[in-house]
Parts: structure tokens; C-alpha cells; sequence
């Protein structure tokens, strides 16, 4: 006799075949959409951080500061926003008051962003940056509130981590267009230092000084195999400490001992104290010690950073709370600085 009821009927499966059997039907419609807003968040960075427009045009390497390709990469950065307000609108009511959660942090920011725009002499300049700073906020808020943070995060680090990787092998397979080059029309002091795809070495370390610590200690996040995972390590510490940006490299030490600090277990390892405390001591060595910042290329005005500080001072006295508009005081700052230093 069958396993069949009185009707005929064969009995429903346990409920946990039942789960496994219809799990395919859902995961589609999961995927599709986690791929959209990890796919924004990507733009996001790659637009905001202008990841790539170097390569395109590089104004280390040709001497020309306008960049033809701003505008498109601009364009990229008002796309995201729109497509952002979108995710909002088709959001559930739950969703978005998580995202309004999220945002909630940034918005003095915004709002002193907002101020500014009544004591600049460009208020265009800077309302169109108070756009582009309210629609990443909002757009990061949406993102994480509709996949979680988990998500977000991983999502991050492959931009960061195929970033460092590009730039590694454009360092060593490519050195004129990976290092600084002779060849190149300004900045040749910083001739051999690693760039990678950006156009100054300064933008590798602080994008390998964000990559490496979040890597090597939240790589778990990143769904990739153990082999690509750990060459993005790899490439980030190489990044990190052959662009030669010493303050990268001090913030990545920073970020390093933090994110020891609030791993607990860590800090009863000897082995990692003694390296947090040769860490500190390195550290404390480069603030203190002239000859320690010569070693690393420096001299006592830290590359003639004292002096500039010292001549934008009574410009800041002028203007000490607000400023000269969010994102459009450089073009007072510039000219000032071109005027008082150069002329």
C-alpha cells in the first residue's frame, strides 16, 4: 500500500523539506535586488572618490590642472543620487525610518554645509555641493537601511580592494603610469613613489590607509575566494608603505591600533601588544623627533605645510566659524595662496 491519505492524497513533506524546496523560488528576487543597491554604493565610491579619472587624464603627468573628464564623473555622482531617491520612494515606511536613523549623525554637517552658503561669494558653487553631500548621505542611509550594514560593508571592500589591487599591478607591470615618473610635469620629488590609478601618491596611501585596516580585519565581510582576499591584503600594505605618504601611513597605523583596541581578545596576545607598542612608539618618534621626519623625506615644516598654515591663518581669522562656502573656498584659498607665496 502507498503512502497515500484516505483522499488519495500524499501527505504534505516535513516542514523543513518543505522550506528547502521553495527556497529557490525566493532567492532571485533577494539577489536581484541586493545586486542594484551594491552596484549604487559602487558608483557612489568609484564617482565621489573619482577612482580612475587619472588614468583618463592626470594632471601630475601632463601639467594641465582642468580635467576634461570631471564633468562626466560629476554626472556619474547626480545619476547615483537620482537612482538613490528611488530606492527611497519604493522603500517600505520600516525602511525608511531606518535610513532616516542613519542619516541622523550627519546632519549637522549638512546643516552648517547649508549656513555657508550665506557668507560665500559663490553660492552656487556651494549649493551644488551641499546637494552632492545631503545625496551621499542619503543614498549610503538607503543603501545600508534596504540590504543592512554587513552587506554595505562587503560591497565597500570589494571597490577598495579591487582599487588596491588595480594599483599594484599598475606600480609593478606599468611603473609610468603606477609610480611617479620623470617623464611626469609636476611633482617630480616624488619620483619611484607608488600612485597606482589615482594621480598622486598622497590619494593611494589615504585610500590604502582606509583599505588595509578594514581588510585585514573585517575581509571576512567581502564574499571572495581566500586567495583574492588575501592578495588585497597584500596589495593594500603594499600601497600603504611604497606610495610614501607618511600621513597615510601613520592614519593606517591609527586605524590599526583601533581596530585592536576593540577587538578585547587581541590585546591579551603579547605578541600583538608588542607590536601596538612599537606601533605607538614609531608614532610618537615621528611627532618628536626631526630626525625621524627627515628619514621619512620630511623636514621641520613638514614639506612646507608650516608655511602655508602660517599664511592662510588671517584668512581663517576673517572668517574663523563658516569659512568661504563648502566646496567653493578653494577658489579664494588658491588664488590667496598663489598670491602670497608665489608672487
Amino acid at each position: 500500500m502507498d503512502q497515500r491519505g484516505a483522499a488519495g492524497v500524499a501527505p504534505a513533506p516535513p516542514m523543513g523539506r518543505r522550506r528547502r524546496a521553495e527556497a529557490p523560488r525566493s532567492r532571485p528576487v533577494t539577489l536581484a535586488r541586493g545586486l542594484v543597491e551594491r552596484l549604487l554604493l559602487a558608483v557612489y565610491m568609484v564617482s565621489y572618490g573619482a577612482i580612475g579619472i587619472d588614468l583618463l587624464h592626470s594632471a601630475v603627468r601632463t601639467g594641465v590642472e582642468e580635467n576634461p573628464f570631471a564633468g562626466h564623473f560629476n554626472r556619474m555622482r547626480y545619476a547615483a543620487i537620482i537612482v538613490a531617491l528611488l530606492l527611497v520612494a519604493i522603500s517600505d515606511t520600516a525602511t525608511r525610518r531606518v535610513a532616516v536613523r542613519g542619516a541622523l549623525p550627519f546632519l549637522p554637517f549638512i546643516a552648517v554645509a547649508a549656513l555657508t552658503i550665506a557668507t560665500t561669494d559663490d553660492a552656487f558653487t556651494a549649493a551644488r555641493y551641499l546637494v552632492l553631500l545631503a545625496g551621499m548621505v542619503m543614498g549610503f542611509s538607503i543603501i545600508i537601511a534596504r540590504i543592512g550594514l554587513p552587506a554595505a560593508m562587503g560591497a565597500a571592500l570589494h571597490v577598495l580592494a579591487a582599487t588596491l589591487v588595480a594599483s599594484t599591478a599598475l606600480a609593478a607591470l606599468a611603473p609610468a603610469i603606477g609610480r611617479h615618473s620623470a617623464l611626469d610635469m609636476l611633482e617630480l620629488g616624488h619620483v619611484g613613489r607608488w600612485r597606482g590609478v589615482f594621480g598622486h601618491k598622497n590619494t593611494l596611501g589615504a585610500f590604502a590607509a582606509l583599505g588595509a585596516p578594514l581588510l585585514l580585519f573585517y575581509g571576512r565581510l567581502m564574499p571572495a575566494p581566500r586567495a583574492y582576499l588575501w592578495l588585497a591584503r597584500l596589495s593594500a600594505v603594499a600601497c600603504l608603505v611604497l606610495a610614501g605618504s607618511v600621513n597615510s601611513l601613520l592614519g593606517g597605523m591609527a586605524a590599526v591600533v583601533a581596530c585592536l583596541l576593540i577587538r578585547r581578545r587581541a590585546m591579551q596576545n603579547p605578541l600583538v601588544l608588542a607590536t601596538l607598542a612599537v606601533v605607538i612608539a614609531f608614532a610618537l618618534a615621528v611627532a618628536m623627533d626631526d630626525i625621524s621626519a627627515e628619514f621619512l623625506g620630511r623636514d621641520a615644516t613638514f614639506s612646507g605645510r608650516t608655511i602655508v598654515w602660517s599664511t592662510v591663518l588671517d584668512l581663517w581669522k576673517s572668517n574663523p566659524l563658516l569659512g568661504y562656502g563648502y566646496g567653493a573656498g578653494s577658489g579664494i584659498v588658491r588664488p590667496y595662496l598663489t598670491s602670497m607665496l608665489f608672487l
